[in-house]
């Protein structure tokens, strides 16, 4: 019993290889527009000044804490926040978290920071009327200066995603004593 099968000739694959790609680089155009287009949103910097940095002196391998703070909500719907990056984690700096506090820390030498009630950034609801307080907590791995420039933050309303940059900077300084974080 021979069972029939057909293999699509060249000319009848084509048109659907086409497809598939011009489909696919439609979608990768699409995804490049949206992230070069994407709105601040209503925690952007129109609202917010930037330009702060906070420093922080520990020893190698210290673990501490410093605060990155987002604008009020000024609008009448709930903000969902989906993540927080900083811009650039120099060489020898090493992150340990990222969370939301419920009071504002400027900078602890603890990570989490000691007396504070911390929750996970994903999903974190921002309250028409309310801010959000977030805490990086970051560790030196060797001597010397190191900085983050400032932050990103992703996070949606509904449908509508948002991306802000928060020019926060952070300094840590080790050893202890480096003239940059005093």
């Amino acid at each position: 019993m021979e069972v029939a099968s057909h293999v699509p000739s060249r000319s009848e694959r084509s048109p659907r290889v086409a497809l598939a790609v011009g489909l696919a680089a439609m979608l990768v155009v699409v995804g490049v527009w949206f992230r070069l287009h994407a709105s601040a949103g209503p925690l952007g910097p129109s609202s917010y000044v930037t330009g702060s940095t906070v420093g922080i002196p520990t020893g190698i391998g210290g673990r501490v804490a410093a605060g990155v703070f987002a604008p009020v909500n000024h609008t009448s719907e709930a903000l969902v926040i989906d993540s927080i990056t900083p811009d650039v984690v120099p060489q020898g700096l090493r992150v340990l978290g990222y969370e939301v506090t419920e009071g504002g820390v400027g900078s602890a030498r603890s990570f989490p920071p000691a007396g504070f009630m911390v929750h996970r950034v994903a999903g974190w609801v921002v309250e028409p009327g309310s801010g959000v307080n977030f805490v990086v907590g970051l560790e030196p791995t060797r001597d010397g200066t190191f900085t983050i420039p400032g932050f990103t933050v992703r996070y949606h309303a509904g449908w509508h995603r948002y991306v802000v940059r928060l020019g926060q900077a952070v300094r840590v300084c080790a050893p202890m004593r480096t003239p940059a974080c005093s």
